[in-house]
């Protein structure tokens, strides 16, 4: 486990030094975890992103531990649409553990979401892709998210006339699994963004695997196509209720110009049971793909911990509930903000 320095724990200033190699630049954003900053590194002249444990958490052994789990998880992914990490350590200065990712340039998908409210279909589908293909690498290694949402996809800027492309970002409440399939971790507590959680997630249930990510990817195609939520509730709890208990309004009834094989690929990945829903990324990707402008290439299988067993079922249409997307998405267990620029 990381282990931090015993000095009293701060945050760096821009123009202080991490690590003895990064000079910070700026303050990116700051989460309930962690705190991200824009820092150059002095010898090779490389703009990255660093992320460092909060002081309020440095002392705290489970806070430590999942800041460890994240650097573990990321740094094994190689994937182009997962946010790479090139560095973790613990600067002596400053007394905290970080992480050092790439910068990007762009916005988050829930930026974009609120600037366009809605997504052309063959622009959101082809986004989805590449999300199933950076959750593909993690999946495979027995990774499961567990906190898809809008916020944590991020939309890189591209040349003029090229497509801007998406990464999976914040790992940070990930869960491992072994080859077996068994969680690493001990454990129980609900971890997500109730919004996009699925309700074996809600519920605790230590048998979430990777097709929880698969519901919660669903839930951010079914909002960038309509403008709204499959689930609301005025609480929290309301709608953790909905979303273990009712079905989300059909998709065609709040956007009706859908593709109705599209809307029924969506609602299929959003069933309440797991084994209704798509294996895997793989399959996802499979059926959303006609959809797509076809430059996003098809995914292979991988053995994954993380997949069911079970042979795909046939698509079946699920009936559904909508309601106006809400503002703020915040994660049960604090996560960090994106690792680049806003």
């Amino acid at each position: 486990m990381i282990r931090c320095e015993a000095v009293e724990p701060r945050l760096p200033a821009p123009g202080d030094t991490i690590a003895g190699k990064y000079r910070v630049l700026r303050v990116l954003g700051e989460g309930g975890m962690g705190h991200v900053v824009e820092a150059q590194h002095l010898r090779l002249d490389q703009t990255v992103a660093i992320k460092l444990l909060l002081p309020v958490h440095a002392t705290r052994e489970e806070a430590i531990a999942r800041f460890e789990r994240e650097a573990t998880a990321v740094v094994r992914l190689r994937s182009e649409h997962v946010t790479k990490v090139l560095d973790v350590d613990v600067d002596t200065a400053t007394g905290l553990p970080f992480i050092v990712m790439e910068r990007l340039e762009g916005r988050d998908l829930a930026s974009e979401i609120a600037r366009r409210k809605r997504i052309p279909t063959a622009e959101a589908v082809d986004w989805m892709l590449e999300a199933c293909a950076g959750l593909r690498d993690a999946h495979a290694l027995g990774i499961v998210h567990r906190d898809i949402k809008p916020s944590n996809l991020f939309v890189v800027d591209a040349p003029a006339g090229a497509p801007r492309r998406l990464k999976v970002m914040d790992f940070g409440v990930s869960k491992l699994l072994r080859d077996d399939g068994r969680e690493l971790t001990t454990s129980n507590e609900t971890i997500g963004t109730p919004s996009y959680m699925a309700p074996e997630q809600l519920l605790g249930s230590r048998a979430v695997d990777g097709r929880a990510d698969l519901f919660a990817m669903a839930v951010v195609l079914y909002r960038m196509l309509s403008g709204r939520l499959p689930f609301t509730g005025e609480t929290s709890v309301a709608l953790a209720v909905a979303i273990a208990t009712q079905a989300p309004r059909a998709l065609r009834e709040v956007a009706p110009e859908i593709d109705e094989r599209l809307a029924h690929v969506v609602m299929r990945a959003l069933a309440r049971d797991p084994n209704e829903r798509p294996s895997d990324v793989v399959e996802l990707a499979a059926l959303l793909a006609p959809f797509g402008t076809g430059r996003v290439a098809p995914l292979s299988n991988v053995p994954s911990p993380c997949s069911s067993t079970r042979a795909a079922a046939a698509p079946e249409v699920v009936v559904a509930s909508a309601d106006p997307t809400r503002a703020a998405e915040p994660t049960v267990i604090d996560s960090t903000p994106p690792f680049a620029a806003r």
